[in-house]
């Protein structure tokens, strides 16, 4: 993808703090049941569709609503109802139809005015809502509503896809696997001790995601029946955290890996760029993040869908420039895995902040820009912490469920904020139009403008990837 041949005046409305949005997502076994639920209710108001919902982040298998009856959708594109939209987003929106480019092969479906189907989202009033469909087997899509018609406010949604968000956001997730671990409340079904690291790593069993969801099955984390199965491998794997094996596999060739990349990168952005801080509990996060997603499922009829290759590469790395020792099926060469990358918190976001922060400032138009906030929703948010900015290296996250609202607690109110929204062109050409919202001083002040801006993973990592950005 090329720059758009965008004048860089067109950058002028940065403000001098700058959000990094890296995408909101809905997904989890945690909501199987709203997905289907709220899936089966667009179908009956748009009934030529065929809904399939395929190996979300936890919901291994597939699932149709009732009324499919051909191949799952096959991805073709399909224009928005200008109407809906127009309800949904204001006319600006509707004239930009909100569509994505027929050839990204993604389909988005309104499901604004369909009062069944937004109660089935797990908000509070109205919402208004996307289905995006992938070309790979996901299901994502995130809804937020910022007050309510009534009182003048507009609602937001926003699709990206599961390998852009998911990459950046599974910190909060292994953090929340590994004080599981510590020694909280896991519940147990079966005790079922492997005798090495290998073993577990090609007997993780699959998860049934059409089995009920018991209350009593709950973790206190909100983790639900689909982790039993991982969970129950939970003393085995202290065991071996202990291990030579482990150490060498997952802490210090990882370690001795990231130093060098560290220095680097020193050289090439300036002593001020923060370093590697892994621990031996970040490493064993992540060993658990790996175990679990390890489980491969089926995409279609002949070829295996390994999905941790997917989800754990963490796209900001320049192609070709660290080795990939754990991938399998898919060839992206320059590709991190989270396998042996625990510690995307601690070190590759402030280095991405760095630099985004240096190219922004370097364009002629943006010379104030003191802070880049690194902000999704999904990062933290099992935990239900809100990490303050950290000044000393300008960068910072802002996470949890109540997304914008959180914003306003973390310092935001009454800002303009801009999200630079990464677009990827790896596994199927996945980029959504530009689209900006503009909102009213309500709602606490929280936000008066929000700007999606397109970007370049690769491109922003080398430094060069936010030149003549389109508003």
């Amino acid at each position: 993808m090329q720059p758009p041949n965008r004048p860089v005046e067109s950058l002028d409305v940065l403000p001098k703090r700058v959000i990094v949005h890296s995408g909101f997502v809905f997904s989890g076994h945690l909501d199987v049941p709203r997905l289907r639920g709220a899936a089966a209710k667009v179908v009956e108001v748009y009934p030529e569709l065929n809904v399939s919902i395929k190996g979300d982040w936890f919901t291994l298998g597939e699932w149709r609503t009732p009324a499919s009856k051909g191949p799952a959708l096959d991805f073709k594109h399909r224009e928005l109802p200008d109407k809906t939209l127009a309800d949904a987003f204001g006319p600006a929106a509707a004239a930009a139809k909100m569509d994505l480019d027929a050839s990204s092969k993604v389909t988005s479906l309104g499901i604004a005015n369909i009062p069944d189907a937004q109660g089935l989202f797990g908000f509070d009033g109205p919402s208004v809502g996307s289905l995006g469909l992938s070309p790979i087997p996901t299901l994502s899509f995130r809804v937020k509503t910022l007050g309510s018609p009534d009182d003048g406010h507009t609602l937001l949604a926003m699709i990206i896809p599961h390998f852009i968000t998911d990459a950046m956001g599974l910190g909060g997730l292994m953090e929340t696997w590994g004080r599981l671990y510590r020694g909280e409340a896991v519940p147990t079904r079966t005790e079922n001790p492997h005798p090495d690291l290998l073993k577990i790593l090609d007997a993780m069993p699959a998860v049934d995601s059409t089995a009920p969801i018991k209350e009593d099955e709950q973790p206190g984390s909100g983790l639900r029946a689909g982790f039993l199965d991982f969970f129950s491998y939970g003393k085995d794997m202290a065991r071996l955290a202990s291990s030579k094996e482990f150490e060498e596999r997952y802490v210090h060739f990882p370690s001795r890996l990231l130093e060098k990349y560290r220095d680097e990168a020193r050289t090439r952005l300036g002593s001020d760029v923060p370093g590697p801080s892994v621990s031996r509990h970040d490493v064993f996060s992540a060993m658990m993040l790996r175990l679990y997603a390890n489980s491969s499922f089926v995409s279609d009829e002949t070829q295996p869908f390994d999905f941790y290759n997917v989800y754990s590469m963490l796209p900001v790395f320049p192609k070709g420039s660290l080795p990939t020792p754990y991938l399998h099926n898919i060839n992206t060469p320059g590709w991190f895995p989270l396998s042996s990358s625990s510690f995307i918190l601690s070190t590759s976001l402030p280095e991405l902040a760095t630099i985004i922060r240096r190219r922004l400032n370097a364009l002629r138009t943006v010379d104030n820009v003191r802070e880049v906030i690194l902000y999704n929703e999904r990062m933290g948010s099992a935990l239900g912490q809100v990490p303050r900015v950290d000044a000393r290296h300008g960068w910072g996250m802002v996470s949890s469920w109540g997304g914008v609202e959180d914003m306003a607690s973390a310092g935001f109110a009454g800002e303009k904020l801009v999200f630079l929204r990464p677009a990827t062109q790896n596994l199927g050409e996945m980029a959504a139009p530009n689209i900006a919202y503009s909102f009213r001083d309500g709602h606490g002040g929280i936000i008066s403008r929000i700007v999606l801006i397109k970007g370049d993973w690769d491109a922003m990592w080398a430094g060069s990837g936010l030149d003549g950005l389109e508003v």
